[in-house]
């Protein structure tokens, strides 16, 4: 039986309950704007320039390590050559990020001097409040951008050929050992990632995007596309030598045709997982929402062994676990080995799905039966899977759905059909892969993968209750969008203050709230913020 839920949720910082006597905030607690210098940058630049004119820029490194809160760092157009890692240790505010500004394809910062190295990235960047706009990272003998901080915000940037994952979340020093200490509330925000190969690991490691194995909580990927990276697309792998992750959110995204690389050739090593939300059986909660993943050489969306809660909102996926021909990268029909939907790969999976969308036409002639069909397992309502080949199982209302039980499968589904879709023929070509970034962007920055997998079938756009199943990214603004935002603190709030309500912006009841079938875990203790639960019900707490 379900029960329907309403949950209060109360965050108090630990840090003040030692002062919930004192009457007043110390002045030196309250995080003040200040107003900071602009600076330039230029390929030619020097390090003996004042860099406060455009007239008299600085070079890249000494620019860099010279900002402080408050600074902008204007880059002049150009591509800039970067043999050495920079790490970036200062931090700006909630009121005084340290920006970083470009326009967008015209800015290069090339690492392609570094070697191979695990320690060879482009950027780190262990402070806090840093914003990055416009730029492109290529080349880095490691990820071309690594972010240790928290509260920082890439923008419409660029991140290609690198030889590890091209923007990667994680701790910054191996001492930092709990999850508080991790990296928490970034934002990456339309940014695409591609070609990224860790050659001399086989492309076991280079995602387009990752936010794994030390990473806090309520971080967010929005607008971003990943395509032809050695590995995955976007990867949230956690293993217990370091322990269980945070909250990850990902929404309005693309993934497609990772596992094999721009020239056509595949990896030996590489998954070629769209969306990969996890890694041996360690725990992570994940929410993904209007994401579609196409053409990837395994899944579209895995769990990968994440015991944690996922919910999956509104997400299509066609035609993943491609069969791809190495060297020229040309796509053929698979033996079904994989699955657009791999979402119960551990037992303890009990995730909430909602408006999945799943639709496969590349299978051979041979018997594809149900073990290769999707695989879920929790509370679902209003999805289409694809169970086997060219069979089709609805979830029409909410239930406690299970691709390994026959009488939790769901409904047979006719009638789904290349004619459902605007298209479902990519119409790019391989030459105009690395202009994508303009191509399926508007104006705004927003992302618009224009007719691909539109779903215009007139039962399918009010499949879900009378709304569309699936996702739709051609929509024609930012602001059409749904997103996930962080409340924005008022000026004079304490450092405390910010962190509360940070925490509170990224905490999630993770389960589907509508149709609850199972225990569901919350957190109690987020980012040294005691949470305390609530409800009208309190057999929820039992």
């Amino acid at each position: 039986m379900k029960k329907r839920i309403s949950i209060f949720v109360i965050i108090i910082a630990l840090a003040c309950l030692l002062f919930t006597l004192t009457t007043k905030v110390n002045a030196s607690d309250v995080v003040e704007k200040i107003e900071g210098k602009t600076y330039y940058i230029a390929p030619n630049g020097l390090s003996s320039n004042d860099g406060l004119s455009e007239a008299t820029p600085k070079d890249f490194y000494s620019a860099m390590l010279s900002l402080r809160a408050g600074d902008t760092l204007n880059a002049l157009p150009g591509t800039y050559d970067c043999p050495d890692r920079i790490t970036l240790t200062e931090s700006g505010n909630a009121f005084s990020q340290i920006k970083v500004i470009g326009i967008p394809g015209q800015v290069i910062f090339d690492f392609s001097k570094q070697a191979f190295d695990s320690t060879n990235r482009g950027i780190q960047i262990n402070g806090d409040y840093w914003y990055f706009y416009g730029i492109h990272i290529k080349g880095a003998g490691d990820n071309g951008m690594y972010i240790a901080g928290s509260h920082n915000f890439v923008e419409m940037c660029e991140f290609y050929n690198n030889r590890d994952s091209g923007l990667q979340l994680g701790r910054g020093a191996g001492s930092d050992t709990i999850v508080s200490q991790w990296p928490s509330y970034n934002t990456v925000k339309n940014c695409m990632s591609y070609n990224n190969y860790d050659d001399e690991t086989y492309g076991e490691n280079a995602d387009g995007f990752a936010a794994k194995l030390t990473v806090g909580y309520g971080n967010v990927f929005d607008g971003c596309i990943a395509f032809r990276n050695s590995d995955d697309g976007w990867d949230l792998y956690a293993k217990s030598d370091t322990g269980n992750v945070g909250t990850v959110i990902i929404i309005n995204c693309i993934a497609f045709e990772n596992g094999w690389l721009l020239d056509g050739s595949t990896t030996r090593d590489g998954d070629g997982i769209g969306f990969k939300l996890g890694g041996s059986n360690m725990e992570g909660d994940v929410i993904v929402k209007n994401c579609m993943a196409w053409n990837n050489r395994l899944h579209g969306f895995s769990d990968n062994s994440n015991p944690r809660t996922m919910l999956l909102y509104n997400c299509t996926a066609y035609n993943n676990s491609v069969a791809v021909a190495n060297g020229t990268g040309s796509l053929g029909y698979s033996d079904g080995g994989s699955t657009n939907f791999n979402m119960a790969r551990s037992n303890q999976s009990y995730n909430g799905y909602y408006g999945l969308l799943s639709y496969c036409t590349n299978l051979t002639a041979t018997n594809i039966d149900y073990e290769v069909g999707d695989d879920y397992l929790g509370s679902a309502a209003y999805c289409i899977f694809h169970v086997a080949k060219g069979e089709y199982r609805s979830i029409t209302s909410f239930m406690d759905a299970s691709s390994y039980e026959k009488e939790k499968i769901g409904s047979v589904y006719t009638g789904l059909n290349d004619n459902c879709f605007a298209s479902v023929n990519w119409p790019y070509t391989q030459d105009q892969y690395p202009n994508l970034n303009s191509l399926l962007r508007n104006e705004d920055g927003s992302i618009n993968v224009g007719s691909m997998l539109d779903v215009t079938d007139s039962k399918l756009l009010t499949f879900c209750n009378g709304s569309q199943i699936g996702a739709k990214l051609n929509k024609s603004s930012w602001d059409e969008y749904e997103h996930y935002n962080y409340t924005a603190p008022t000026l004079g709030a304490t450092q405390d203050e910010i962190d509360v309500l940070a925490a509170k912006d990224a905490l999630e009841v993770m389960c589907n709230k509508d149709a609850v079938y199972q225990n569901f875990p919350i957190w109690i203790n987020l980012n040294e913020c005691k949470v305390s639960w609530s409800s009208s019900d309190t057999s929820l707490f039992s």
